[in-house]
């Protein structure tokens, strides 16, 4: 099932003919013709939302997607240089001298790893690398990328607020002056880390997600318990081609290591897909689906600024294609989509309640069939990355019967699940369906 040869038909336009089809049979075996449907999605699920409106605008009404990066690019210096960006500010609990001392800490791995002194890194970092070829620029690429997470992976799940910002609680060690930068570095991965046991930051164990199953899946108990991190590499390399990677000359604070070539090396080792192949794809990718600029109608796009991702959404409002974006400026990745707390910022909040306006609308809408005369209008004032509120108006000349709200949970081996809602309208009008089809997987890179 996973072997390479099987891979190819892994692409964005063989999900979307699947969703025609899912949508050929609830017709077929349920008799209704007269559907309209809404596509919801979450990161990269939130991107192939948007790609289904894109793509079969007649099939699809309108399109969610929070924390989408539907501009993708080969080169994602970006991703983890926006790191930098956040950890700089003094309201996220950062600042300069954070900054400097992370880089610092990094500046010190980059010597190590510079030097071959894999022996002071297995030691300082309990690592299990005895037995690899420090020389290999992969095996310095492995290191990079496993000790930079336990800072780059704050980037997704941040709430940006003095009580609950990760990101002040990293700054606030590198803060003390009593040891130094690289020292505090090693405390932050000794009290994150998952295990006791030394970690194997090998580049054959980074590599090895990619390979598991290409032989085929022989044990489906084991599999169901993947992660199913063969599909999403084939997914990054053949059908993206995006690099993610970090350049500390623009900006980025972590390991210089953590370079473009170590991409490319799982990409070419791993299913032989060459850097040319990578860009050529992240080329059809931007050019047939819009990027930044999509030529459609009724998109929402949520984002958080405290995330790697946010410098690759859709940021910006077009009111007259109704493609409305919210941007939050002190929350991370799909913060808007996961369960409300009690503790969380009242600006998520409110964000979650301007998101229910749009949508419910546009079920309305989509219900009582009248796209064409309706005189409702919606007003967005999308935030920027320095203002603390957003704010969202809806003035409707004709009654809102309906509001909506969808709440998922994600799965690995799961990429789609409907849910169906039906309103009867009063009067003498006649019964119209609205089918709302969630996809929703979340890929947090």
């Amino acid at each position: 099932m996973l072997k390479l040869e099987n891979l190819k038909y892994l692409t964005f336009e063989q999900s979307l003919q699947d969703t025609i089809a899912i949508q050929a049979e609830i017709k077929k075996n349920y008799s209704i013709d007269d559907l309209n449907w809404i596509v919801f999605g979450a990161s990269y699920s939130g991107m192939k939302s948007t790609i289904h409106r894109l793509t079969f605008p007649n099939n699809f009404y309108a399109a969610f997607a929070s924390s989408a990066p539907v501009n993708f690019q080969y080169n994602l210096s970006s991703y983890l240089g926006h790191i930098g960006e956040v950890i700089s500010r003094v309201d996220f609990g950062g600042g300069q001298a954070c900054f400097d001392s992370v880089r610092q800490a990094f500046a010190q791995v980059d010597g190590l790893l510079a030097n071959n002194s894999i022996d002071i890194l297995i030691q300082d970092f309990n690592i299990c690398n005895k037995n690899v070829n420090i020389s290999d620029p992969r095996e310095k690429f492995a290191i990079a990328r496993y000790l930079g997470g336990f800072i780059a992976d704050f980037d997704q799940f941040s709430f940006a607020n003095p009580y609950t910002n990760p990101y002040a609680s990293i700054c606030r060690p590198f803060s003390i002056k009593s040891r130094t930068p690289y020292e505090t570095l090693k405390l932050i991965v000794q009290t994150e880390s998952d295990s006791t046991d030394c970690i194997d930051a090998s580049y054959q164990a980074l590599l090895e997600p990619l390979l598991k199953w290409g032989n085929g899946i022989s044990n489906w108990t084991e599999y169901e318990d993947d992660n199913g991190g063969r599909a999403w590499g084939y997914e990054i390399c053949n059908n993206m081609g995006f690099n993610a990677y970090c350049d500390v000359n623009t900006g980025c604070p972590l390991s210089n290591f953590s370079g473009p070539l170590g991409q490319i090396s799982m990409c070419i080792d791993a299913f032989n897909i060459t850097e040319d192949q990578m860009r050529s794809a992240s080329q059809k990718f931007l050019k047939t689906y819009g990027g930044a600029t999509p030529n459609t109608t009724r998109l929402l796009m949520t984002n958080g600024y405290v995330d790697c991702g946010y410098p690759y959404g859709l940021t910006t409002s077009n009111n007259d294609q109704e493609i409305y974006a919210i941007v939050n400026p002190i929350t991370g990745h799909v913060a808007d989509i996961n369960p409300q707390k009690i503790y969380e910022p009242l600006i998520l909040s409110e964000m979650r309640q301007n998101i229910s306006k749009i949508l419910g609308k546009w079920v309305e809408e989509a219900t009582i069939k009248q796209e064409a005369t309706t005189t409702q209008e919606v007003t967005i004032e999308a935030t920027t990355t320095q203002e603390a509120t957003t704010e969202a108006t809806t003035k409707a000349t004709t009654k809102q019967e309906a509001t909506t709200e969808a709440t998922t949970k994600a799965t690995t081996t799961q990429e789609a699940t409907t849910e169906a809602t039906t309103k009867t309208s009063s009067g003498n009008k006649h019964v119209q369906n609205t089918l709302v089809f969630i996809i929703f997987m979340l890929f947090l890179f």
